[in-house]
């Protein structure tokens, strides 16, 4: 593994190997680095050790921050310090919910349509089937489904 000081003008430059891919450290933070694939594809990433509940001890796990192009370095290094003071803290930033990933409340509606799809056309009376639930449970149409008991 290649160990490079990583500017904006070296992770430019960098190209990917014939095949498989390479990981370039950085010599100015050492836990941080670069991997380029075969395909030109670059993403940042950062080695944490980290404390696991169905592990003893501490795991080496290798973080993805972001691809080049998406973020700058700066960002990238900026996420890498982050999740390393939260490493060496005892949290697992690896298993924190980002939040530009945050799961979006799903309706009954979204979930209904999805059966439609799936099981309805299948159905010998799939479309009576359908066109019930439509019309006995519309007013449900917009509700999350957490927020449906029984």
């Amino acid at each position: 593994m290649p160990k490079k000081r990583l500017t904006a003008l070296t992770v430019e430059k960098l190209k990917g190997p014939d095949k498989g891919q390479v990981d370039y450290f950085d010599t100015l933070l050492p836990a941080f680095g670069l991997r380029v694939s075969s395909k030109g594809t670059k993403t940042y990433f950062a080695m944490l050790r980290v404390c696991r509940p169905d592990r003893e001890g501490k795991k080496l796990v290798r973080m993805k921050l972001g691809r080049h192009g998406l973020i700058t370095l700066e960002e990238a290094r900026n996420r890498a310090r982050a999740a390393m003071r939260a490493a060496s803290e005892g949290e697992d930033p690896t298993r924190a919910p980002r939040p530009d990933h945050a799961p979006k409340p799903r309706s009954f509606g979204a979930l209904a349509e999805e059966y439609f799809k799936a099981e309805t056309a299948h159905q010998r009376r799939g479309k009576d089937v359908e066109q019930s639930i439509r019309q006995e449970l519309a007013h449900w149409w917009e509700w999350p489904i957490d927020e449906i008991s029984r």
